[in-house]
């Protein structure tokens, strides 16, 4: 899967509706329109996870600790 910078989704959001602009079609239109709809809800999702990682990231200081609890001794 490709990944996004939130840079280049602003770039193809605006050619999107730049391209929606332009077109005379209207099946196209709808279309491009759909298309632009489910970038930005998988964008949004995105950013969320980014948000959500960043918030966890500073709790830990960056740092993630994987604690072993098992009762058996060795």
């Amino acid at each position: 899967m490709m990944k996004y910078t939130s840079q280049d989704i602003i770039i193809i959001e605006q050619a999107l509706q730049t391209a929606m602009q332009v077109e005379k079609n209207p099946s196209k239109i709808e279309g491009i329109r759909e298309v632009l709809t489910k970038l930005r809800e998988s964008s949004e999702s995105a950013l969320q996870r980014e948000r959500d990682m960043s918030i966890e990231d500073d709790a830990y200081g960056g740092i993630r600790f994987d604690y072993d609890d098992s009762s058996d001794s060795i």
